[in-house]
């Protein structure tokens, strides 16, 4: 598996992708309040936060839902240490935003690496 054991990356299974580092903290917030005791099955991961200390973050909470800037979630995936490949569900908030040409390679890794090795799985737009 590309050098990298199953034990030390994380299984996503869904990712919600938000603009701004304001708009994912806020998602979280709201995510973490519906998800009550269960809170540590979200983990966010943003541009201008540490990033050794999110991907060990990854590593230890084994989060089902990562809430990301694009940048950030496609710089993880690219280094293997976020594995997003069996993810269910790819949400995109403020979706023009994110389509626009400032996030296009970034979006193009993501849509790259999400629900990529599931059966029968279509990507679009």
């Amino acid at each position: 598996m590309n050098g990298v054991s199953s034990s030390s990356r994380t299984d996503i299974k869904e990712v919600i992708v938000a603009p701004s580092r304001e708009l994912c903290m806020q998602i979280v917030r709201e995510v973490e309040r519906l998800l009550g005791p269960n809170k540590k099955m979200v983990q966010q991961l943003v541009g201008g936060a540490n990033r050794s200390r999110q991907e060990e973050a990854l590593k230890k909470n084994k989060p089902s839902i990562v809430i990301s800037t694009p940048g950030r979630i496609a710089e993880i995936s690219a280094s293997e240490k976020l594995h997003t490949h069996k993810c269910r569900c790819l949400v995109l908030d403020e979706v023009i935003e994110l389509l626009s040409f400032n996030f296009r390679e970034d979006m193009q890794r993501i849509l790259d690496h999400v629900g990529t090795k599931r059966s029968g799985a279509v990507s679009t737009i």
